[in-house]
């Protein structure tokens, strides 16, 4: 799986396409007895299931899971881990997350998000939506987002929490019965690579290599899986891009999958606040880098930094 990350990502490290070399190792995944999650339990979506506080011990998960970082409230505390991703996105009128010591207020849906899974998301403004209600709305199982009268589709006023809509994708209740360790320390691992990715890598090296029809068909397991609609029409590159984010958001790989498609810095691809507007814009291309930390140059003096910076 790294190898198939690394060769995905290719073009943009060395200017040199590897495709047929991410699809090679991408099948090996597929080959191994790790195996996507598609068994609901207990009332939890087979996806869900992959972000609970029990996804390291739930044979579901686990056998999706190839790679994680592991997290438990009794033993390895931190304020990192899943408990950034649980408690970012929290505050005291959130669904329970069974973390009920870490509530930040900090991290929300920007529009962009939303609008990957539902074209009329500010008609849920300001009402109460829970998270089965607006997957039920997006007709897929990773919509996993709510709303309350406090909060707002739109989210022009940037530092409000409630300006913009709840995500609820981690969590740190147990989808096989039982109770989380500790309130302020989560127990959810956190997966690094899973069995998803492979079959996203497979779509979108088969795209790149002229057989749509491929990626089409890969793509659609893993809609098949969020029980959504599976895609009958020619894909695009827009397509891929969005199945992309609708699988993995939040999950902390949306910025080198930009970068790849050449969308990170353009123009031709906005959301909320790219740019530093509300409106969003395009930016200096020199942000497909990141700067080299200061110390780091006075370190190495074979060392220069980055064009821009």
């Amino acid at each position: 799986m790294l190898l198939a990350r690394l060769y995905l990502n290719a073009e943009v490290y060395t200017g040199k396409p590897m495709w047929n070399e991410a699809k090679a190792m991408a099948e090996e995944v597929l080959k191994s007895n790790y195996k996507l999650n598609t068994t609901p339990a207990n009332g939890y979506t087979a996806y869900e299931q992959l972000f609970m506080g029990d996804n390291g011990e739930n044979a579901n998960a686990r056998q999706e899971i190839i790679f994680a970082a592991r997290c438990d409230g009794a033993t390895s505390r931190s304020y990192g881990g899943s408990v950034y991703t649980i408690a970012s996105c929290t505050g005291s009128n959130s669904p329970n997350q069974s973390l009920a010591s870490s509530q930040w207020t900090c991290n929300r849906a920007r529009q962009a998000l939303i609008d990957k899974f539902v074209s009329d998301g500010a008609k849920m403004e300001k009402k109460d939506v829970s998270v089965a209600q607006f997957r039920e709305k997006a007709g897929d199982d990773r919509a996993m987002f709510f709303v309350n009268a406090d909060r707002t589709y739109s989210t022009e006023e940037k530092t409000t929490f409630t300006a913009g809509y709840g995500i609820l994708k981690w969590n740190n209740t147990y989808a096989q019965g039982g109770s989380p360790k500790d309130a302020t320390f989560a127990d959810t691992d956190l997966p690094l690579f899973r069995v998803a990715e492979a079959y996203l890598t497979i779509a979108e090296a088969d795209y790149r290599l002229g057989d749509p029809e491929g990626a089409k068909n890969n793509i659609n397991v893993l809609r098949t899986r969020a029980n959504a609609k599976a895609i009958d029409q020619s894909i695009t590159e827009r397509d891929i891009i969005d199945e992309w984010c609708r699988e993995f958001y939040f999950e902390g790989r949306r910025r080198s999958d930009l970068i790849r498609f050449g969308l990170f810095t353009s123009s031709d691809y906005i959301w909320d606040w790219k740019g530093g507007v509300y409106s969003g814009s395009g930016v200096d291309k020199k942000y497909n880098l990141y700067p080299i930390p200061a110390n780091e140059l006075n370190a190495n003096a074979n060392m220069t930094q980055n064009e821009g910076y």
